[in-house]
């Protein structure tokens, strides 16, 4: 008796006891009557209708590796001439499967699963399988009214409008030699090549042009009216606490509408909010509201988008107000002239840094976090960039053009530019040879390097040249401008039957004080750089492309940037040194050389499995800052499969 009156005394049991007894009548009802099972043997009833439609997976898997052996090392960094790394070390993802669901009635829903492997050696807090890059659900429903979209989980990629939340895509001007984990597989290696050569677009991967997220993302489409709405609620990498575990959140929702075929309209909004204290008593936020319209103007596309920005460094500061202003025109395929024309201005207190531009106003560091947000910053100090990367606090303008000479293709880029307001600090570049190999040496840090100057981000690395005490003391009372210039030379053929290609890229930056035209000699511009890659591909059969480079880059520093610790100059150009003797410009500020060679295979070993091997040797040296000397070389390894 005591057995039997026992559940009716727990409240808890009887509530188990009663949902259960519900969601057994009510299946019933939703199925229809509950028939016995056919088959006794079995553990559980036969399905009624099947649940699913289709069921699909797709994915990949890497295995990677590097082996480095350096002749000279910088002395402040381990000091380690032999290095031996597994897996990949700017945690993209090793291993992601990808399953699709999809009903009968046209609902979908999917499951991503990404593992990352954190491997790199012997360390004082042993590195962990981990799913830190998450593990995401989705959900598609189709409806006569439209389709909705549903996603949550670890992270996703994504983007927006340009000044809210965009990745640079610049103009894929770049070198193919190192490679980039989220291309995709061909079983004829050749054709990623070829792709780029013949359009100058090359799959980047998901990564490419997009923000990490992590929260809950709506998407509905196909709306009446040509009406779209999109937006997430969560956190992203770019906007976190100040103190681990303190609350922070970032809100980005779009509003557009299709105005005719030939054009629409747009509504986009950004709100983040980061704790500065652990009470989150005080916090740092911003909010933007842009509006955009896209047409379509005969054989061009022209994309406008202006809006205002609010900021508040802390509660206890003033807030900030500021406008951005972004125009795009671009040829379209079949355009008679291939010309586009690009400007922006961007105010200092119009920060955002999960957009499309860099933010010159506000320093963009998270010290106090572990691991990747301790770390990772962009360039702060009136940045060296190249075209398409616009950064607040500047105003410039750009002209591209893109086709056809002597049976080459050619694309060549040129935009000046200059600060709104001058700026205090020094000046910062990324290193266009050896940033990538510099950066595996310390991976996502900041003032690393014999002198503290180099910054380690995603697969680059930065630096910054301090000015002389002079212009410190004034403040910086003058403004920066900056002038850029790329070309590009694509050339391919046939030899002995075989496919091969030829590609060039040069590329030049300088920041100096006054409106000018490039070039300009080194005493003049307060940092000149000057970057030259050339490839050369053959493909030997449709499973195997061997791959040649060649790079050099020079960065000069005039009188009025930081002088290095030699006893006496250098000249600033070795080449007319030889031929002119000693007129030649002589300099005790930065006189640095960056040099690399490689070699590369891409072998197809079957369909959906590539190897790619690449080999360099290469060298950093500056004669004015005598510890800034290291070489040596390099391997990789990788095998990718997809399923």
């Amino acid at each position: 008796m005591r057995m039997s009156e026992a559940p009716l005394r727990c409240p808890q049991c009887l509530c188990v006891f009663v949902c259960v007894l519900l969601f057994v009548v009510a299946t019933g009802f939703v199925e229809g009557q509950i028939d016995p099972p056919a088959d006794w043997e079995g553990s559980s009833a036969p399905l009624v209708r099947r649940p699913t439609h289709s069921v699909s997976a797709t994915g990949f898997c890497r295995i990677l590796g590097y082996v480095r052996a350096q002749n000279d090392v910088f002395p402040n960094n381990s000091g380690k001439t032999l290095a031996v790394l597994v897996g990949d070390l700017y945690r993209e993802p090793m291993f992601l499967t990808r399953l699709k669901l999809v009903t009968k009635d046209g609902v979908q829903f999917g499951v991503d699963f990404m593992g990352n492997s954190l491997f790199k050696g012997p360390e004082v807090d042993p590195s962990r399988l981990t799913l830190d890059l998450g593990l995401n659900t989705s959900l598609k429903i189709r409806r006569d009214w439209g389709k909705i979209t549903l996603r949550t989980g670890g992270v996703t990629w994504y983007r927006q409008s340009r000044l809210t939340v965009w990745g640079n895509r610049t103009f894929n001007r770049m070198s193919l030699f190192d490679r980039r984990p989220q291309t995709t597989v061909d079983q004829r290696p050749w054709m990623r090549y070829q792709e780029y050569l013949d359009k100058g677009l090359v799959d980047m991967g998901l990564r490419y042009g997009s923000r990490a997220f992590q929260g809950a993302f709506l998407g509905l489409s196909d709306l009446p009216r040509g009406m779209q709405v999109k937006g997430v609620v969560g956190k992203s990498n770019f906007n976190r606490a100040f103190f681990e575990g303190a609350p922070n959140f970032t809100s980005s929702w779009r509003v557009l509408k299709n105005v005719n075929s030939q054009g629409t309209v747009a509504y986009n909004m950004l709100i983040s909010r980061s704790a500065l204290d652990t009470l989150s008593l005080d916090a740092r936020s911003y909010q933007l509201h842009t509006l955009e319209c896209k047409a379509s103007l005969r054989e061009h596309v022209m994309v406008v988008e202006g809006g205002w920005g609010r900021y508040i460094e802390s509660m206890q500061s003033d807030v900030q107000h500021g406008g951005a202003f972004f125009l795009d025109i671009r040829p379209t395929p079949k355009a008679s002239w291939p010309l586009s024309l690009r400007g922006y201005r961007i105010s200092p207190q119009f920060v955002n840094v999960t957009g499309n531009f860099l933010n010159s106003s506000v320093l963009e560091v998270f010290p106090n976090i572990a691991g990747i947000g301790a770390t990772v910053r962009a360039p702060f100090e009136s940045p060296l960039v190249g075209l398409g990367t616009p950064v607040n606090n500047r105003q410039g303008i750009e002209m591209h053009m893109d086709g056809r000479l002597w049976n080459c293709q050619v694309n060549v880029g040129a935009g000046v530019s200059s600060e709104i307001n001058p700026t205090q600090g020094g000046i910062s570049y990324f290193h266009l040879v050896n940033g990538e190999t510099l950066s595996r040496l310390n991976l996502f840090s900041q003032a690393w390097g014999p002198y503290n100057d180099l910054n380690s981000v995603y697969r680059r690395t930065f630096e910054v040249a301090s000015l002389s005490d002079s212009l410190i003391a004034s403040a910086a009372s003058f403004k920066k401008r900056f002038n850029t210039l790329e070309a590009q030379v694509k050339k391919r053929g046939k030899w002995l039957g075989r496919d091969w290609m030829v590609m060039s890229l040069y590329r030049a930056n300088t920041a100096q004080r006054d409106w000018i035209s490039l070039p300009r000699s080194a005493g003049q511009a307060l940092i000149k750089q000057r970057c030259l890659q050339m490839d050369v591909g053959l493909e030997i059969n449709t499973r195997l492309t061997v791959l040649g480079h060649a790079g050099l880059e020079r960065v000069i520093g005039n009188s009025e940037t930081a002088r290095g610790d030699a006893d006496s100059p250098s000249v600033s150009n070795r080449f007319w040194h030889r031929l002119i003797g000693s007129q030649e410009i002589q300099t005790m500020a930065r006189n640095q050389t960056h040099r690399r060679l490689g070699f590369g295979m891409d072998i197809s070993l079957s369909e959906g499995t590539n190897l790619y091997i690449r080999q360099q040797w290469y060298a950093y040296e500056d004669p004015n800052f005598m510890l800034n000397q290291l070489s040596g070389r390099e391997t990789m390894v990788e095998l990718k499969l997809t399923f």
